[in-house]
């Protein structure tokens, strides 16, 4: 039976005992300048830059590397972190994974001329 999941949300992190690090990647710095979520600003103030003003922000592998010991959450694009867990954790701690969303994905839009043929593969909604 799965342990009961108690984090669904920035909220939730907000307000538990875990850790919290970024990667290091230009986007996520420049989310927490322009953001107006409030869990977003008291995660950034709280956990990642915490009282002592340290960075919370880390290389991919160094962070994985403080989730692998536990109690430590942490922000990284899906496509860099997936191969690193698979090359690094175990089976178990695969498992024991949550993943809460920070912030949604934007709409991507392309631009198309008038009639394109192309027209009718971009439009699969």
């Amino acid at each position: 039976m799965d342990p009961p999941r108690m984090i669904y949300n920035l909220k939730d992190l907000v307000e538990s005992q875990l850790r919290a690090g970024i990667e290091d990647i230009l986007i996520d710095r420049n989310y927490f300048v322009q953001t107006t979520d409030p869990y977003a600003i008291a995660l950034y103030k709280t956990k990642i830059q915490g009282p002592s003003n340290d960075s919370g922000f880390y290389a991919p592998s160094e962070g994985l590397d403080f989730v692998k010991q536990g109690g430590f959450a942490f922000h990284i694009e899906t496509s860099t972190a997936y191969p690193i867990i698979e090359e690094t954790f175990s089976n178990e701690l695969i498992c024991d994974l949550e993943e809460v969303q920070m912030y949604s994905t934007q709409p991507m839009y392309t631009n198309l001329q008038k009639n394109s043929p192309f027209k009718e593969m971009m439009n699969y909604w």
